[in-house]
């Protein structure tokens, strides 16, 4: 005769549900931290790199001014302390590279289209 499967007991049931609610809650803990610390490293490394293009945009100002690309290069090199920069370049109105970082070896950096909306002209007719 064959014995009939026992049914397991009202305790045994609550002690195996409890365990896969918590299993549960702790793996949404679990992605849901996982998906904030992606945004918001994500935001950081943005933030980081928008502080570091402003400092070098103010730093090269007198040397695009000056027609210093030496010291604009010099400025560029700062760089080297970023682990999130390849490359950078300055470039002048006219799209002639005027600086460059790193110097050689790399995969030159194409300048960016000129805008030609009227908004982006200073009162001298000039590019802002």
């Amino acid at each position: 005769m064959m014995n009939a499967p026992r049914p397991k007991s009202i305790a045994a049931r609550l002690s195996w549900m409890n365990v896969l609610v918590s299993g549960i809650a702790l793996s949404l803990a679990y992605v849901s931290f996982l998906a904030y610390n992606l945004v918001t490293s994500r935001q950081a490394a943005i933030d980081n790199l928008t502080s570091e293009a402003q400092i070098i945009g103010a730093n090269s100002v007198s040397a695009i001014l000056f027609n210093l690309p030496a010291s604009a290069q010099t400025t560029l090199s700062a760089l080297s302390n970023s682990n999130d920069v390849a490359a950078a370049a300055i470039f002048t109105q006219s799209g002639q590279l005027f600086a460059e970082y790193p110097g050689t070896g790399s995969t030159p950096i194409q300048p960016l289209p000129l805008l030609q909306s009227s908004k982006n002209q200073g009162q001298s007719g000039t590019q802002i």
